[in-house]
């Protein structure tokens, strides 16, 4: 009988049941080689002990032992590289945080972080498997020096596992996680962290720690933020933070040199509508006074209403209105600022930005057509300018 010919050793069993790893390689055709090699193996330890040589069944078994061993760990690192090389973007991470909010970075037009997650871990304690309550508040206290010591020791007083404290970072978990203290666990959690601190702050608004947008363009965008995260991707805006760093100082340094209680600040693509820059001063002020904040548009009310009047046709550039005297609408007396004293013609009257002239033509036009245009010229609803908090104008109550 020959060790290479496995069909030898079944002509050669003798009558009677056969063993089992037989039966499933006439059951299993496709598991054949295996069931060979199994008979292979167990017939060289039968042979080694027949022969009386045990130091070759030990090596055998080694040998049997450290190929499945490798083949083990073969499969794990064939696996790892897998995982490391071939899962998409942003995927890795989450799986790893069960925790973990799928919301993408924010940058700048050119590609430049303006906001991003930064895995925290949530403190919990379950007083029922604290030792010493009180030497655990004094460890925990000692390597967590801003955790409240009143809600420490009341959490350890009760009866049910919370949440001590929100919000750790790696560095705050590794020194509580050091103590070895029963009880105490930790979950992680994602946090919004905006790393150049207050600067376009109040055009990229905030996210609550659910991952939700609550101001700005964390709120604005919320959905489409989700979704790049989601694949893995960032999402862009049309700041240009060189550009908004410049306009920052300058509307600071400008706001500090009159002393104003607040200023505003926008640099926008005129071709294309981009907001490249925005800045609301100060910036420690919750209100983005660009979007938020109501101001008298003055002076500039007179090109759309110089406009409407051409538009329909009740005056050309040489119509003439008297600007010769203050004019009286009710009990409201309407003067001119730079006061020329004399009756104007239309080009004169926005040269000279003359309050009576324009007002005798808005007069003349009537509050329904002035209503209608400054419907169409967007003055009636709040600037398009995809921000939520974007408020709208106040009009008259009647």
């Amino acid at each position: 009988m020959s060790v290479h010919d496995p069909h030898a050793w079944d002509r050669a069993a003798p009558r009677g049941p056969r063993p089992v790893v037989y039966g499933i390689r006439r059951l299993l055709p496709s598991w054949r080689w295996l069931a060979e090699a199994m008979w292979w193996v167990e017939h060289s330890f039968g042979r080694a002990r027949a022969d009386a040589r045990p130091e070759e069944d030990t090596r055998v078994r080694i040998f049997v032992i450290a190929s499945a061993f490798t083949a083990v760990f073969c499969c794990l690192a064939l696996g790892a590289a897998h995982a490391a090389l071939m899962t998409p973007k942003g995927v890795i991470g989450s799986a790893a945080n069960p925790n973990a909010v799928a919301r993408a970075d924010i940058v700048d037009r050119n590609g430049a972080l303006m906001a991003t997650n930064i895995t925290h871990y949530g403190l919990y304690i379950d007083p029922r498997e604290v030792w010493d309550p009180t030497l655990a508040a004094q460890q925990i206290k000692r390597a967590l020096p801003r955790i409240s010591t009143a809600k420490l020791r009341r959490i350890l007083a009760g009866d049910r596992r919370l949440i001590a404290l929100p919000g750790l970072t790696p560095q705050e978990k590794s020194a509580v996680h050091a103590l070895a203290l029963g009880g105490v666990t930790f979950e992680p959690e994602d946090r919004r962290v905006y790393p150049l601190d207050s600067s376009a702050r109040h055009v990229l608004g905030v996210a609550d720690s659910g991952g939700q947008g609550l101001t700005g363009a964390e709120l604005a965008f919320n959905a489409d933020i989700r979704a790049a995260g989601a694949r893995g991707e960032s999402f862009p805006l049309s700041i240009d933070l060189r550009v908004q760093g410049v306009l920052e100082n300058e509307l600071g340094a400008a706001a500090s040199a009159v002393g104003a209680k607040g200023a505003v600040g926008v640099v926008v693509d005129a071709s294309t509508g981009e907001v490249l820059g925005m800045s609301s001063w100060p910036t420690t002020d919750a209100l983005n006074r660009v979007t938020s904040a109501h101001y008298e548009m003055g002076s500039v009310f007179k090109t759309f209403t110089i406009a409407a009047s051409i538009d329909t046709g009740k005056a050309d550039m040489n119509t003439m209105f008297d600007a010769s005297q203050p004019y009286m609408i009710g009990n409201r007396r309407i003067t001119d600022f730079h006061a020329t004293n004399k009756i104007l013609s239309l080009e004169e009257v926005y040269l000279h930005s003359s309050n009576i002239g324009t007002s005798r033509m808005a007069v003349e036009l009537g509050p329904d057509v002035m209503r209608d245009y400054f419907g169409r010229f967007g003055l009636l609803d709040a600037a398009p300018i995809g921000l939520h908090d974007s408020a709208r104008p106040r009009r008259p109550a009647n």
